[in-house]
């Protein structure tokens, strides 16, 4: 089944430098608006939006378009492995992403967006059992954990906010 799939793909990945949640929610809290891109076009307050229209969609709260949704279909538990098989430091930079996780052009305020992210954090750590994501299909938590980690972590990086060995 696809779940047992989902479990095999994180179990195969445990070696990949994932950040656990709890030093994700530290970086989190050293990042300031001061923090400047190392390459990409967003701003921090952008990056955060983006990465809380990404948690909104994987705990259901935002829905993809038909289009994003079909691609989802065709190439999603594809796409997963590979995401899967990165690390926050292994992940290519400047990839496009899909249009419902292009962070908004209007202006954003630092402290709501990481605040709501956050928040989106909490909630997925606290998840149990498996989530049906619109685009890579039925996921356990532990699978979207891992996702929100490599990819929470990649944009931290991103943004000068490294993580302290401790």
């Amino acid at each position: 089944s696809d779940l047992i799939r989902s479990r095999r793909l994180v179990h195969s990945m445990r070696n990949t430098n994932n950040i656990p949640l709890s030093k994700i929610k530290s970086a989190l809290e050293r990042l300031t608006p001061m923090h400047q891109r190392r390459w990409g076009k967003m701003s921090v307050e952008q990056m955060l939006d983006h990465l809380v229209r990404f948690s909104e969609i994987t705990l259901g709260k935002r829905k993809v378009g038909w289009m994003t949704g079909l691609a989802g279909k065709i190439a999603g538990k594809k796409i997963l492995k590979w995401i899967l098989s990165k690390n926050h430091l292994t992940f290519p930079k400047n990839i496009g992403t899909f249009p419902e996780v292009m962070p908004s052009k209007d202006q954003l305020n630092f402290e709501q967006q990481r605040t709501r992210l956050v928040l989106l954090l909490n909630e997925l750590e606290q998840s149990t059992g498996t989530l049906q994501h619109p685009i890579y299909g039925k996921i356990s938590t532990e699978t979207a954990q891992k996702l929100f980690s490599i990819h929470v972590a990649y944009h931290l990086v991103q943004f000068g906010c490294d993580f302290q060995e401790s």
